[in-house]
């Protein structure tokens, strides 16, 4: 209880003094996290004709996730914040099968780097800990593929799409005087659907005709980082 009493103390002390961590200026950091992806399926190989193969699938799968990240911020009247941050991300994950019926298999999956920037806004709460909200836009590529098992006839294609994403996170300082921080964040980057439709198909791929193939996928992200100040 006295020990408790004493940090308490000594937070308060540095607060009444006015003596807060350096937040401002330039920085850069590594994370290593977890992220779930949520693909939403729509296949429908002719809409017109009642008994043309449907399929309507969910899937959930979760990859390991690595991220750097550079920055800049400033700290506006004591206690509030503003910066902007680049992102560059790596699912450690390739095209999966997310679903499979009794004709065809489903794969999805990221392809390559995510890229994405952030307008970052905070508070100081204590003088060692900042929370904060971030929005801005991420990039990035995925790949899909509607596999008809009977003729063993492959129908891939890969999309870069530009979505929302937004993040929550706490960043804390080791002390008042050092240039290391750590983060916790959770990411989230909500639906944007990619479509195929008819000739987009292979010739001999029984979706050519009148088929169209719809897919979206979510993501969240929960992440740890160490950060440098410079």
């Amino acid at each position: 209880m006295r020990k408790i009493l004493r940090n308490i103390g000594f937070i308060m002390g540095m607060v009444v003094n006015g003596t807060y961590a350096n937040f401002d200026g330039i920085y850069a950091g590594a994370s290593l996290g977890y992220m779930n992806q949520s693909t939403s399926i729509d296949a429908k190989q002719n809409p017109a004709n009642e008994f043309a193969h449907i399929s309507k699938v969910k899937s959930q799968r979760g990859a390991p996730l690595t991220e750097i990240f550079v920055g800049w911020g400033k700290v506006f009247g004591k206690y509030f914040y503003g910066g902007l941050e680049g992102q560059v991300d790596w699912a450690l994950r390739k095209n999966q099968k997310m679903a499979e019926d009794t004709g065809f298999i489903f794969k999805s999956g990221r392809k390559g780097l995510g890229i994405a920037a952030l307008i970052r806004l905070g508070y100081l709460v204590t003088p060692t800990t900042l929370v904060y909200g971030a929005v801005g836009l991420k990039t990035l590529r995925s790949d899909h593929d509607l596999f008809e098992k009977a003729e063993k006839i492959s129908a891939p294609f890969s999309q870069r799409t530009t979505n929302l994403l937004t993040e929550v996170g706490v960043e804390t300082a080791v002390g008042l005087s050092s240039p290391l921080r750590f983060r916790f964040a959770y990411g989230f980057m909500p639906k944007k659907s990619m479509v195929r439709t008819t000739t987009q198909f292979p010739v001999d791929h029984v979706y050519h005709d009148h088929g169209i193939f719809k897919t979206s996928g979510a993501e969240t992200m929960v992440k740890m980082s160490i950060i440098y100040r410079f």
